[in-house]
């Protein structure tokens, strides 16, 4: 959509002239998946602001990239995981991490997004999808993310995806 398409546009500027935003510790590669994501998930509107809201939000839960509340009894948890550092070797603490936030918050959906890395060995559920993506592009992959993360969604929500 367009406010993802501009939000992009505007981190892309700051950080090729060297006016790097105000961010979370993250690679670009997860700021603009965030984005994406956001617009993905129907924040035509969201700005700046709002998506280092959502990216602060996500360390300040357990460490993961993003949060994102959806409703008051759904909020969506994504990591986006990296083969650079998500090798053979983390697979047992990725799905710790995931298993030990489905039993802290009732409410979450989470979402590890398997960039160019290995696929965990444990099974997705009604709670928890690990899209697995070849290429670091978001624009390129949130089709096949959003197509996994679409069916766990609340209805109203669903309901506003494009």
């Amino acid at each position: 959509g367009k406010a993802g398409d501009s939000q992009l546009a505007t981190f892309g500027q700051r950080l090729q002239y060297g006016q790097r935003p105000k961010l979370p510790r993250r690679s670009f590669e997860e700021v603009r998946f965030g984005a994406v994501l956001l617009d993905a998930l129907g924040f035509d509107d969201f700005n700046h602001t709002f998506l280092v809201h959502t990216l602060d939000d996500g360390a300040r839960h357990w460490l993961w990239d993003q949060r994102i509340p959806l409703t008051p009894d759904c909020t969506l948890y994504i990591d986006y995981d990296g083969g650079r550092w998500h090798t053979v070797e983390r697979i047992a603490n990725d799905e710790a991490k995931t298993l030990s936030l489905l039993e802290r918050d009732a409410k979450a959906i989470a979402v590890r997004v398997r960039v160019n890395a290995p696929p965990l060995n444990m099974s997705e559920t009604s709670r928890c999808v690990f899209p697995v993506v070849n290429t670091p592009d978001p624009q390129r992959n949130i089709v096949e993310v959003m197509r996994k993360v679409a069916a766990l969604l609340p209805k109203p929500i669903r309901s506003r995806l494009q």
